[in-house]
């Protein structure tokens, strides 16, 4: 489920989530590896900060800091074949953040729209009045 702050424009956040996505496609093709780690924990950094100003759901952006991340993040750590573990890892984000937007995408607008009110009927209110077959 996901939950949106109430200062949340669902359009404005589908296309933030997408351009987000583009960004970190854009630069995993970089050839240095200190460069590549450098600028995907920045990445992530930044994509968390906006997450949780777009969600109430810790879910959207707890997954960006995996044991994966950790294990990039790390200098002192040995990989076999780190650029390929982080584009790996990036490509799988890029496609998190996707997903996000396609799911704000699909969401109804009418139930998201914030100039009107919306009133839930108390069933109480239903004892005091007349049954629905006798309302003329």
């Amino acid at each position: 489920m996901l939950r949106l702050r109430t200062t949340t424009d669902i359009d404005r956040a589908a296309s933030e989530l997408r351009a987000r996505a583009r960004d970190l496609t854009n630069f995993l093709p970089t050839a240095n590896l200190l460069q590549l780690r450098r600028k995907y924990v920045a990445w992530v950094s930044t994509v968390e900060r906006q997450l949780i100003a777009l969600f109430d759901d810790p879910e959207t952006w707890v997954g960006l800091r995996s044991v994966t991340y950790w294990s990039i993040a790390d200098p002192t750590a040995v990989h076999l074949r780190p650029e390929e573990l982080i584009r790996d890892e990036g490509e799988y984000q890029a496609s998190r953040l996707d997903v996000l937007a396609q799911r704000l995408d699909h969401l109804p607008r009418h139930l998201l729209d914030r100039s009107s009110l919306v009133a839930v009927l108390d069933t109480n209110v239903l004892l005091h009045f007349l049954p629905p077959a006798q309302v003329k």
